[in-house]
């Protein structure tokens, strides 16, 4: 249902890609956004609906932390679908805090990407997630031939302490 993804804007992870593909609706680089942080996305949920059950199930993705220090942490972003055009390039960025971790799923068209986390390039590997901070420098490189699809997802950093669904006082 590739009408459901949407165009991403982002001044902080800007992308390059080939002549031509970014004139249409959604782009070089879209999304399904599943979860914004705050809620799950209906619409996008009625399209996905075993990851959105499964993941909002998930304390990892959608509790709180309860720090040492008594301090509560929400959520720590989103949970969504990227599509990633033949040719593009996701230039280097960084993330915003080293409060959280990444995961990226493959879901189709990994073969030919290229993902560099720090001075580490790593490839997309059916079945295996990657796992990384995003407040190291990283960037993506799709040299293949089909549009990647990666389930992303923002984690609490496990150092933060253990998330749960527990209601805070």
């Amino acid at each position: 249902e590739a009408e459901a993804f949407a165009r991403i804007v982002s001044s902080g992870a800007p992308i390059s890609g080939r002549s031509g593909d970014d004139g249409d609706s959604v782009g070089v680089w879209s999304e399904l956004m599943l979860f914004d942080g705050r809620a799950w996305v209906s619409e996008a949920c009625a399209i996905a609906v075993t990851l959105c059950a499964v993941l909002s199930a998930a304390p990892e993705v959608a509790g709180t932390v309860v720090t040492a220090e008594g301090e509560v942490v929400p959520p720590q972003g989103q949970v969504t679908i990227f599509r990633l055009r033949p040719g593009a390039h996701v230039l280097p960025h960084v993330g915003v805090t080293n409060r959280r971790l990444v995961l990226q799923f493959p879901l189709s068209g990994f073969e030919g990407v290229g993902f560099r986390v720090d001075s580490e390039w790593r490839n997309y590997t059916e079945g295996a997630p990657l796992l990384f901070d995003d407040s190291f420098e990283h960037e993506v490189v799709h040299a293949g031939a089909n549009a990647r699809f990666v389930l992303y997802a923002v984690l609490h950093h496990p150092g933060l302490g253990r998330p749960s669904f527990e209601k805070v006082d």
